[in-house]
């Protein structure tokens, strides 16, 4: 979830493991790009809409004219 205005621009965000290396799937050209100004944007994926994983992982925020105030992972509910 990120806090951002992106309402004049748009913010994306790519996954890696803590090694550097991309995560398939959640690269930047993956991500659903955010448009809006919200205070609880969930980031998406084409194909995830959460990072399911059990490891460290690096993030990286690509910004185009968008005020970030803040971000945060939310835990998925179980089943």
């Amino acid at each position: 979830m990120v806090n951002a205005d992106a309402s004049a621009g748009s913010l994306s965000v790519e996954v890696f493991s803590v090694s550097g290396d991309p995560l398939p799937g959640y690269s930047r050209s993956d991500c659903l790009a955010v448009t809006t100004d919200n205070v609880a944007h969930q980031i998406s994926w084409t194909s995830h809409d959460r990072i399911d994983i059990d490891a460290p992982i690096r993030l990286r925020f690509y910004l185009d004219n968008v005020d970030l105030y803040s971000y945060r992972f939310r835990p998925v509910a179980d089943p």
